[in-house]
């Protein structure tokens, strides 16, 4: 079935990337780097579309508000219970979104830098765990088998891991233990996305670690006014995502040096040579 899948892909069902992009926000303000995320896609061309529950006062203009409640009511948001984060919730809530057609997801912390390719199966290797494929960034078709499975996901509260041995798991399940808000970090989202797209061999259209970085860990290095975003980045490199222990650490934005790579986000400053159609083809194909 994997194989016969792929091979449909092959043929020609890859349709062109939409030009919406859509995030879903659970919270109060924005605040400046996810503001200044959102503001990225729109330099890109995007129509940014961010689904909320609660209007924040601080969205960018030229952002498109839509109802979150209309994917998922509010009733179904949940929280992991170690963490406080809602980051589970929105991999149920991606799912879901895709099966409607409207457009690409893109979590709101991820930095636009170049036009993504024309490829509706977006997503790509972890850049710390590369046996694991994110979604961070996630496009798939609507009628996409791997996505119909994660999709029917969120219509429960609780997932039995089939990467796990199903009686324990079913088990844990009966006695609620594998409650959305008690699973661990990634096994709604990285863990169950690689499950799912390798069980219909979709896992070959991931994209190299480098097209989407994830940089938490060389966090220092953004706030150098002497490191130069070619620095941190490859050639093909899309898109940074600023994740949640690099923005942890802006708790105060007064003090951000000037020139660095984050005040130049902030100040929507940061600017980079777009790909020329032939090195953005050759990148998706690598």
């Amino acid at each position: 079935m994997a194989s016969e899948f792929a091979d449909e892909v092959g043929k020609g069902s890859i349709r062109s990337l939409p030009s919406t992009v859509n995030s879903v926000w659970v919270g109060g303000p924005l605040g400046p780097i996810i503001s200044a995320c959102l503001t990225s896609f729109l330099t890109q061309g995007y129509e940014m579309v961010l689904h909320v529950y609660d209007e924040p006062k601080d969205v960018p203009d030229g952002v498109t508000l839509a109802d979150a409640a209309k994917i998922f009511p509010l009733s179904k948001v949940f929280k992991n219970r170690r963490t406080g984060s809602c980051a589970p919730f929105s991999d149920i809530f991606r799912y879901r979104m895709l099966t409607m057609d409207i457009g690409m997801y893109v979590d709101c912390d991820i930095y636009c830098l170049r036009k993504f390719p024309n490829d509706r199966y977006l997503y790509a290797w972890d850049y710390w765990d590369p046996q694991k494929i994110v979604g961070a960034i996630l496009a798939l078709p609507a009628d996409c088998p791997a996505l119909a499975e994660l999709s029917e996901i969120g219509k429960k509260s609780s997932f039995a891991r089939p990467w796990k041995r199903q009686f324990e798991e079913k088990t844990c399940q009966l006695f609620g233990l594998r409650r959305f808000d008690r699973l661990s970090y990634g096994d709604l989202g990285p863990l169950a996305l690689t499950w799912y797209l390798k069980k219909y061999g979709l896992d070959t259209y991931a994209s190299p670690t480098d097209r989407f970085i994830v940089d938490d860990i060389r966090w220092q290095r953004w706030f150098d006014p002497q490191v130069d975003i070619y620095d941190l980045i490859s050639h093909r490199t899309l898109s940074v995502h600023l994740g949640f222990t690099l923005r942890q650490r802006m708790s105060d934005f007064s003090n951000i040096p000037k020139g660095c790579i984050m005040d130049k986000i902030i100040n929507r400053e940061l600017r980079i040579s777009p790909l020329s159609d032939n090195l953005l083809r050759n990148s998706a194909m690598e």
